[in-house]
């Protein structure tokens, strides 16, 4: 009798393990299952990204619910956050000029991407549900994935650009 081919035998086992683990995570990361009804809203308004990046992305923000107008944002000065208002009244007041608008909007993105002060003073109004995340935070999460980065940056740029429609 031929001795087994152990050596084969344990390789090929290994093979079928090491996929069948990245099969798993592959499926998990495709899911929406596990979020919360605020997570989830949110996920669908940051519609470019995977769940896998938004699970990223919600882990190192924090949620708010304001239980009196409360200032986000000061007009020239510095910003540590980046938030994103889900539900509420968001007055905006630049150059002495004051704006409602309605929410499912990012603030304080383009201070963050362009490391430059707040452009605007913004205030949410009591009831309303935001999150934040700090900039450190986003930029460590950033460095290792890029394709978050790059997902993240196409939903601010988007913003930008319905703000600048809608003035």
């Amino acid at each position: 009798f031929a001795e087994p081919l152990w050596n084969p035998m344990v390789w090929s086992l290994m093979n079928v393990v090491i996929n069948t683990v990245m099969i798993l995570l592959i499926l998990r990361d495709g899911r929406e299952g596990g979020m919360s009804d605020d997570e989830l809203s949110l996920f669908r308004n940051l519609d470019v990204l995977t769940p896998g990046q938004f699970r990223k992305l919600a882990k190192v923000g924090k949620w708010h619910l304001v239980d009196d107008t409360t200032t986000l944002t000061t007009e020239n000065e510095n910003l540590a956050q980046l938030f994103y208002v889900l539900s509420g009244k968001v007055n905006i007041l630049k150059a002495n000029r004051n704006l409602e608008v309605a929410p499912k909007l990012f603030i304080g993105e383009l201070a963050f991407l362009r490391k430059r002060p707040a452009t605007a003073t913004v205030t949410v109004e009591a009831g309303s549900h935001y999150i934040s995340w700090d900039h450190d935070d986003l930029e460590k999460l950033f460095r290792r994935d890029e394709e978050l980065r790059t997902a993240m940056h196409l939903l601010m740029g988007r913003d930008v650009a319905e703000k600048m429609a809608n003035s």
